[in-house]
């Protein structure tokens, strides 16, 4: 159902930047193509790709109100094709040039656009290296070609100090030479995921709250009651509602006066991003996709005439079988969860189960096997919508988590 050569056919995902002590500052906005994408048409695909779904999208949306960095495809580091965003945008690029690159990448440093240097080599290029403000390391290259090149760095940035970052870090070995090197910034899969966080216990508990909490009928006194036993999610949500409440000439001190307060719906989302929170080890990196993914699944099903509140639940469930590393199948079958949509996580069964193939896929970056239910440009746009939600809502409960 896809044109692969369709305006916007393509992948976006965010890839989180974090500090040394894990805190979350920013996205890597990358760029993704279909399999049959011929190599050689890539960069104008990717170039076509950013100008379509960028150009008039709010920056604060796209990385949730922290830096963007996004890596420049060719013709857009030449100057073949303008920038679809403003110099509030950090750019990244390659560390060797060849002269229209260098020619582009100045003008663009020029404009006030912050310059990262990357890419997995360990030879920068002096001209881009007077105009860059970051360089990452490639941290599974060669230790002695990465002292060489982190040398350089020191000593032949003009503009001023040279920031690190410390890239493709796996394991707690490049954590550690990310350290030895001065790396000041951090991004990797040892960093985007959750650490050991609950036991097992208590992460079931959290996931039966979950599905509970997106039952559809659930009575208003059973929301009340499954809050009210656990004093910490009780706190939490309280603090949350008085905090939007500040104008109130009183405080909420209930479980029920907040549940009346805010609604039952609001209170479904509030929880269950709490929860969520707790399986995510409050990890931002971790929790702002796992939201992004439920939303996206609630769009795509209501997009195919399934019901949104149950995508949103499988989506939440998809992404808490990827926050404690199993499943979603056996997962599902531990819940008491309606049969269409345990079908549809299960076996991909009905519209629901095409919703969920397609926000699989999409997180995947490869088709599944029956095809797009939806045009790759529309689905990218649902993704990126629901990262701009995620961010938002998560914001009004972090004062909770």
């Amino acid at each position: 159902m896809s044109d692969p050569a369709a305006p916007g056919a393509a992948y976006l995902r965010h890839r989180p930047l974090h500090t040394e002590d894990r805190r979350l500052v920013g996205f890597t906005l990358l760029v993704g193509h279909p399999r049959d994408t011929p190599a050689a048409q890539r960069p104008e695909r990717a170039a076509a790709a950013l100008a379509h779904h960028l150009a008039d999208r709010d920056r604060a949306d796209l990385a949730g109100g922290r830096q963007l960095l996004v890596p420049l495809p060719e013709p857009l580091r030449t100057g073949e094709r303008p920038v679809p965003f403003g110099p509030e945008v950090i750019v990244t690029v390659p560390l060797t040039a060849d002269g229209d690159d260098a020619t582009g990448v100045g003008k663009l440093a020029a404009d006030g656009h912050a310059v990262v240097l990357a890419g997995g080599g360990t030879v920068a290029d002096p001209r881009l290296l007077d105009l860059a403000s970051y360089v990452t390391l490639d941290l599974g290259a060669d230790p002695d070609r990465l002292r060489e090149l982190t040398d350089t760095c020191r000593r032949g940035a003009r503009r001023g100090r040279v920031r690190l970052i410390g890239g493709g870090i796996a394991t707690a070995a490049h954590r550690a030479s990310a350290e030895r090197l001065g790396c000041e910034l951090l991004e990797g899969p040892l960093l985007d995921h959750p650490g050991t966080g609950a036991g097992a216990g208590s992460r079931l508990g959290r996931i039966q709250l979950l599905a509970a909490l997106r039952r559809e009928g659930t009575p208003l006194d059973e929301i009340v009651s499954m809050v009210a036993r656990d004093p910490a999610l009780a706190y939490r949500l309280l603090h949350a509602t008085n905090s939007a409440a500040a104008g109130l000439p009183r405080r909420v001190s209930s479980v029920r006066e907040a549940v009346v307060l805010l609604g039952t719906g609001r209170v479904r989302q509030w929880v269950s991003m709490m929860a969520l929170a707790d399986l995510a080890d409050a990890r931002e990196a971790a929790l702002v996709p796992a939201v992004a993914r439920a939303r996206m699944c609630a769009d795509v099903a209501d997009r195919l005439g399934a019901d949104p509140e149950a995508g949103f639940t499988a989506g939440l469930l998809l992404a808490v079988a990827d926050l404690v590393g199993g499943p979603v199948g056996p997962l599902a079958a531990r819940l008491p969860l309606a049969a269409d949509l345990l079908a549809a996580l299960a076996r991909g069964a009905g519209e629901l189960g095409r919703a969920v193939a397609a926000v699989r896929g999409y997180a995947r970056w490869a088709a599944p096997a029956a095809g797009w239910p939806l045009p790759l440009p529309e689905l990218t746009t649902l993704y990126l919508d629901a990262f701009a939600w995620s961010a938002r809502t998560l914001s009004a409960v972090a004062p909770a988590t």
